[in-house]
């Protein structure tokens, strides 16, 4: 048993993460680039919001709530949560 154990243990795991590029160029220029290499098809759809916008989190009772300052596009994942976004003076977030 210790040996099967110690078998499988060594053995390569493919990787199930996403892929980040950066770039690093002249002027202070930075540029990042990621996948989304998930096992299966998040359903991801691309949203696009205008500056000026009241928001709020849809997090249930005291959820914050805000006006945009500037317009952004965000991506979804299984419909339910924004997972990464920009807005329109390059600000980018991404959670995964």
């Amino acid at each position: 048993m210790a040996l099967l154990t110690s078998f499988l243990a060594l053995q390569p795991q493919i990787g199930r993460s996403c892929t980040r590029c950066i770039y690093l160029g002249p002027s202070d220029t930075v540029l990042v680039a990621r996948s989304m290499d998930w096992v299966e098809d998040p359903g991801t759809e691309i949203y696009s919001f205008p500056r000026g916008m009241s928001r709020n989190g849809v997090s249930g009772p005291n959820t914050l709530s805000w006006t945009s300052k500037y317009g952004s596009l965000t991506c979804s994942f299984y419909g339910e949560a924004t997972v990464d976004g920009i807005n329109e003076k390059g600000l980018v977030a991404d959670t995964l």
